[in-house]
Order: structure tokens, then sequence, then C-alpha cells
């Protein structure tokens, strides 16, 4: 069973404050569209964050309603005949919809990780994460099944065109 509370996890400060930071970074990264004044209204420093931290925590906390704001759509050339319809959030609503979103994706990784075969990442106890450490010598096991693939490949091709020279 899932030991995850989430009410717990939804009201964090540094989770809602990480939140934050990631839903900067996929604006300023990911999106076709960026509002620059926007950004630096809500993230130009730790006084603009802290009010939205808070913010984020009362609504989650049910201390305030959630009221959206206003989004629009827009749309650019995806192709010469087709065109991709987007729809830009503030960035208030942004970052709510990325701790909900973040939140959830912990709950999912501390049921599905443990037991899925992609469970490449090993954490220490400072919370560091080790990318393929502990896995080393499987990596070379693989490169090495690669490379004698290739060989023997290579080895068919050349009695097969051995054979077909005949």
């Amino acid at each position: 069973m899932l030991n995850f509370n989430i009410e717990d996890y939804l009201t964090d400060t540094k989770l809602i404050r990480m939140s934050i930071y990631y839903a900067m970074y996929s604006r300023l990264n990911d999106d076709h569209f960026c509002n620059f004044f926007e950004l630096s209204i809500n993230c130009k420093n730790q006084n603009k964050i802290n009010p939205l931290v808070e913010y984020i925590k009362n609504i989650y906390s049910l201390k305030q309603p959630y009221i959206s704001d206003e989004s629009f759509a827009y749309a650019f050339p995806k192709e010469d005949f087709f065109i991709r319809r987007c729809v830009y959030l503030p960035f208030k609503e942004y970052a709510i919809r990325y701790h909900l979103i973040n939140v959830l994706s912990l709950a999912v990784e501390n049921s599905f990780i443990k037991t899925s075969y992609a469970n490449r990442t090993r954490r220490s106890l400072s919370g560091f994460i080790h990318l393929f450490k502990p896995y080393d010598r499987q990596y070379k096991e693989f490169i090495q099944w690669g490379e004698n693939l290739i060989k023997e490949f290579k080895k068919e091709q050349r009695e097969s065109q051995h054979l077909k020279n005949r």
C-alpha cells in the first residue's frame, strides 16, 4: 500500500518553491511564448517569490479559494499546412499546476520506481542522486555484448559475401 500523505506534500514550502523554479525554467526554455514582464513581477527575487509560495500554500491548504486567472489561446505555424494551437497560462496558474503535477509524480515515483526495471537512480543519505554509479559493471557487459554482436554480424557478412563470390 502507498504510504504517501498528499496534503503534507501539497503544503510543503520547499516543494512549492521547487515547483516555482521548475515552472520558471519551463516557461523560459520550453514555451513558445514567454512574457518576461510577468516573470519579473512574480519571480525577480526572493521578496517576489515568497508571496507566491504563500499564495500556493494557502490554496492547497484550502485557506483561500482558487480563482483561475485568464488564459488565452494562440496559434503559430507547425508546418506549411498545419498550425499549432497553444494555450498561455498566467505564471501563477502555471506554478499552481506545476506543483500539483510534481506532488503527484512523487506519489507515483514512491510506489512505482522500486519495482520498475528502469530504476537507474540511487539516492544517498544526503539526497544527492548518483546516476548509473552502481550499474557500471552491467553497463560494461552491455557494451561488450554489443561489440560481440557487431563482430558476429561482420563475420557473417564476410562469410556470406565469400559464398556469393564463388
